[in-house]
């Protein structure tokens, strides 16, 4: 279980981190006041907490993202046959693309809610326009899991 500490000493809890995460987010920044000494101002957390949001969209083009993540595909590949690893599921497999994709990219943003739009962002160019290497274990199946986890629209 992990827990956060808010303004004002609130503490959220929660089991299944990037749904409820998302939801009680999005909630708090729709109706509650924080405090005047809170960074943020309510519509920097609407946007925060808004997959896709034209503010926190990030400035690279698609083009570079499927090169990054082919590359990223090929490291991984050898380095999980080398240590003997396997990926247990479709979802693992798209999320370790799309977050050592997000790594080499942007590596950990210092903008507040960025680092999800930026991966949401992966995950759609992905999506959209990546083949996945033939070797990738999964591949016809990765895309249809970031679909349901980043709750992209279907093309």
């Amino acid at each position: 279980m992990a827990a956060y500490v808010l303004p004002s000493h609130i503490t959220v809890l929660w089991l299944k981190p990037q749904k409820e995460m998302l939801e009680l987010a999005l909630m708090l920044a729709q109706g509650y006041d924080f405090a005047a000494s809170w960074p943020y101002t309510r519509e920097q957390l609407q946007a925060a907490m808004t997959p896709g949001h034209p503010d926190l969209r990030p400035n690279v083009p698609d083009e570079h993202i499927l090169v990054v993540a082919e590359e990223v595909e090929k490291r991984l590949l050898v380095q999980m046959a080398e240590e003997g690893v396997a990926l247990r599921d479709p979802t693992q497999a798209g999320m370790l693309v799309v977050t050592m994709t997000h790594k080499m990219l942007f590596d950990e943003s210092s903008i507040f809610g960025a680092d999800e739009h930026e991966m949401y962002h992966i995950a759609r160019v992905l999506v959209a326009g990546h083949t996945f290497h033939p070797d990738w274990p999964y591949r016809d199946q990765v895309k249809g899991a970031l679909l349901k986890v980043f709750q992209l629209p279907e093309a």
